[in-house]
């Protein structure tokens, strides 16, 4: 039952993903994955300037500004993090998903195939 929510949960979650941002192609969501892991490179390197700055500081102050800014830093890095997490798991589905089709198209190929003889035989 756990498993079957976690599921549920996790489309819910990519269509809302898929909604927020406007995505309705495979490309389309593999070029936001792109950027997205492109930005948190770039996100940990800001935190990490900062992490260096948090070493030398002077003032109380200063190091209050310093944490919250290296916050709203991990906020969004956590943030696309999950992104990308969704990003895997529409492209995976989308492949399970192509894959299913061609199996049912294969069937109902054979059937159309067999049913054509059958009816011709009688």
């Amino acid at each position: 039952m756990k498993e079957e929510i976690k599921k549920m949960d996790s489309y819910s979650n990519s269509a809302k993903f898929l909604a927020k941002y406007n995505i309705t192609t495979l490309t389309e969501v593999k070029e936001y994955k792109s950027s997205a892991i492109n930005k948190i490179i770039e996100l940990k390197g800001l935190r990490e300037n900062l992490w260096r700055k948090h070493k030398r500081i002077k003032t109380n102050e200063e190091g209050k500004f310093i944490c919250y800014e290296i916050q709203k830093l991990a906020t969004k890095i956590n943030e696309l993090n999950a992104n990308i997490k969704l990003c895997n798991f529409i492209e995976n589905r989308t492949f399970i998903m192509k894959e299913s089709i061609k199996e049912i198209s294969q069937k109902i190929k054979i059937k159309g195939k067999i049913s054509k003889k059958d009816f011709k035989e009688k």
